[in-house]
């Protein structure tokens, strides 16, 4: 377990002085912060960060102890992607009404509806990077072999690429991975049916092993990247895609930076939590008080004096 803590000065106070599950899920996060806090690397400079789907499609996720086999990362779903943060028994199914994607559309066979996009611009420095995702959707295993047939790809495009390719394949296969292609049918040594191992922390009733994507590049070069996740043949029956933090070229390490704001009122203190991408908080008010919400309410003091307020931050 890791936690980092964080000194917030001396305040010199005068007389005049908030998941259940394993699997947590915050959607405080931008598509923007996110992929550049995650592409902490020099190899990799990510510019131009779009995000299109749903108003709650998109988070920040920690999953280490759940059966994913990710620690962290970013998720995007076809729902409300809160709501894949519950037990197998729950039933994750959120119709938007947002557009599917043509590209999308091809792989899945079908029509396509509430897609989550994640785009953005890729300078590399190596020759490959290697991306590792788990894909789950709660269309198993009732859907299988429907038109129903839910997908994720991992487009890439630019120098030496012709026109644009996925790379998020089944391994040592032609297919993308979808709901027909890997299921306990197909592939079978890349599923997980959610419904015999009864996970009470992620709700989607089946999911992939973590696959990889792996991408070819020119180093120096600057790739187009786009990542979607959508419903297929319908707008309901959630599915998700999970993307590893360490395979997006920073740190499975994901050390939680502890950072807040304070501003002193009277015999009050207010704090503004800046942490991000922890799972846990503990605030120290320095006169015997402490709490573990992630956004405290203002704390008064009894008495004047020289207080320490410190936050330690922690994930997995």
């Amino acid at each position: 377990m890791k936690t980092l803590p964080v000194l917030a000065g001396l305040l010199s106070l005068p007389v005049l002085l908030a998941s259940q599950s394993n699997l947590f899920i915050d959607t405080s996060y931008t598509a923007e912060q996110m992929v550049m806090d995650f592409f902490d690397n020099p190899l990799v400079t990510p510019s131009n960060i779009t995000f299109n789907g749903g108003p709650v499609s998109m988070a920040f996720f920690e999953g280490a102890n759940t059966d994913l086999g990710l620690p962290a990362g970013i998720v995007l779903s076809s729902g409300d992607v809160t709501h894949l943060a519950d037990s197998v028994g729950y039933f994750a199914s959120t119709a938007f009404m947002t557009p599917g994607d043509p590209a999308l559309t091809l792989l899945g066979g079908f029509q396509t509806f509430d897609a989550a996009l994640l785009e953005f611009d890729l300078e590399v420095q190596e020759d490959t990077l290697d991306f590792t995702y788990v894909f789950g959707s709660e269309e198993y295993p009732e859907w299988v072999g429907s038109s129903f047939n839910d997908v994720f790809a991992f487009f890439l495009s630019g120098p030496g690429i012709a026109d644009t390719i996925n790379i998020a394949m089944v391994p040592d296969s032609p297919d993308p991975v979808a709901i027909n292609t890997v299921n306990f049918m197909s592939n079978t040594q890349y599923f997980v049916d959610n419904e015999v191992l009864g996970s009470s922390d992620i709700a989607l009733d089946g999911f992939t092993t973590p696959l990889p994507a792996t991408g070819v590049f020119i180093p120096g070069e600057t790739y187009h990247v786009k990542i979607g996740v959508t419903d297929v043949g319908d707008g309901v029956f959630d599915s998700g895609v999970f993307i590893s933090v360490g395979s997006l070229g920073g740190s499975d390490s994901l050390l939680p930076p502890a950072i807040f704001e304070l501003v002193v009122d009277g015999n009050a203190v207010s704090l503004t939590n800046e942490s991000r991408y922890a799972t846990s908080w503990y605030w120290n008010f320095g006169d015997g008080v402490t709490t573990n919400e992630r956004h405290p309410d203002p704390h008064v003091y009894a008495e004047a004096g020289l207080y320490t307020v410190t936050l330690i931050t922690q994930n997995y």
